[in-house]
């Protein structure tokens, strides 16, 4: 079953799943010349505030180019673990976390009964590598199965 019926997304999904493309885009974030003077300051700052256990919650900003929601949620995982969380703690970061942040964790950011979720089920381990987050092949959204097709399953 295909998760965009009306075909919305298929476009801008066939772009970002092309490797050449995400690899571009991948190159331009690491050689602009504001990341490379910063990133390493902003990584320091999320691992010693996160040490200090101020909560982390993942919040991709949208509104500017190359912000795509959902895609870039799952960059800002992968440079947290960049930064020293565990993946552990990334994904929670984007879950209960998140969750907590909105007042909602009583029915959101955890599998339990009784609570909402929509769930990812991914082809590998997460806490093996972070970057099994993209592995994506099925999804239930509001009770719904959809399955994907992943090149090579």
């Amino acid at each position: 079953m295909e998760f965009d019926p009306r075909g919305a997304m298929k476009p801008l999904w066939t772009v970002w799943a092309d490797p050449a493309a995400s690899r571009q885009f991948e190159t331009f974030y690491s050689n602009t010349g504001y990341v490379r003077q910063r990133i390493q300051i902003v990584r320091d700052n999320l691992k010693q505030v996160a040490q200090a256990g101020v909560p982390i919650v993942v919040g991709t900003d949208t509104g500017f180019p190359g912000v795509v929601l959902g895609a870039s949620s799952l960059m800002e995982i992968k440079l947290h673990v960049d930064a020293g969380l565990s993946p552990l703690d990334a994904i929670q970061a984007a879950t209960i976390n998140a969750a907590r942040m909105v007042g909602r964790e009583k029915d959101l950011g955890e599998i339990e009964a009784g609570r909402q979720a929509d769930l990812v089920v991914l082809d590998a381990d997460p806490l093996a590598d972070i970057s099994n987050l993209r592995r994506i092949g099925q999804v239930v959204k509001g009770g719904s199965l959809y399955v994907f097709e992943t090149p090579g399953r």
